[in-house]
């Protein structure tokens, strides 16, 4: 019984999704307008202030990855087109990564159910459709902790180094994961170096994450 109503669920969720995408598009606010702005200022050099905000230069407030993914996104026509495909893409992969960690505490049905839910929230029906990073936010987040669940299961320290990179990625997206950043190369440290780990293609991902953070600490600075 419980595995014909997930199943429902499920199909209704799938149908929801497309509803959304059809029907429910994209808007903006003064936050979003700015992460747009900050692109335009990437591209160009100059930025496109709103009155009232005669800035000549953006303000780094907000860290940046946002605003390079709508700046990338600006060479289709119509691009809110394609940010509202893509954010409820990560919407859902938040829900799959969700009943992947809910199947080892829960029944599958269960799982399945509490991920669907998940996507019907109201918070995520709206903010889907907002030019915001709190979509991208929660799919990096549920991700990093994916990681970190692989890692304590396996012990390999290939997923380590991979939450350091990938939390390296979420700073540029909200500045308070930086926290997490600092955790997860804190602990693989001392996994690599207390376990004398051998192979140097786990430093890699690391250097990545920390070059990526030195590069907006000096560009930032420039600005």
């Amino acid at each position: 019984m419980m595995k014909k109503i997930s199943t429902i669920i499920l199909i209704l969720t799938g149908a929801f999704l497309v509803f959304h995408g059809l029907f429910l598009w994209m808007y903006t606010n003064i936050d979003g307008y700015f992460y747009w702005a900050f692109g335009q200022y990437v591209k160009t050099g100059i930025y496109p202030f709103l009155p009232a905000f005669t800035y000549l230069r953006p303000t780094t407030i907000s860290p940046p990855l946002y605003g390079i993914f709508l700046m990338i996104l600006g060479v289709f026509t119509r691009a809110d087109i394609i940010v509202h495909i893509l954010q409820l893409g990560m919407l859902a992969g938040t829900s799959a990564l969700l009943y992947k960690l809910l199947t080892p505490f829960v029944q599958k049905p269960v799982a399945l159910i509490l991920a669907c839910l998940f996507i019907l929230f109201p918070t995520n029906v709206i903010y889907a459709s907002s030019m915001m990073t709190e979509i991208p936010a929660q799919f990096l987040l549920t991700s990093f902790v994916f990681l970190a669940h692989r890692f304590i299961v396996s012990k390999k320290i290939s997923f380590l180094s991979s939450m350091v990179l990938l939390s390296a990625v979420m700073t540029i997206l909200k500045y308070q994961f930086l926290f997490l950043t600092l955790f997860s190369l804190g602990l693989f440290a001392y996994v690599f170096f207390q376990k004398h780990v051998k192979g140097i293609v786990h430093i890699f991902p690391v250097a990545l994450g920390v070059g990526i953070l030195l590069l907006w600490i000096f560009a930032n600075h420039a600005i």
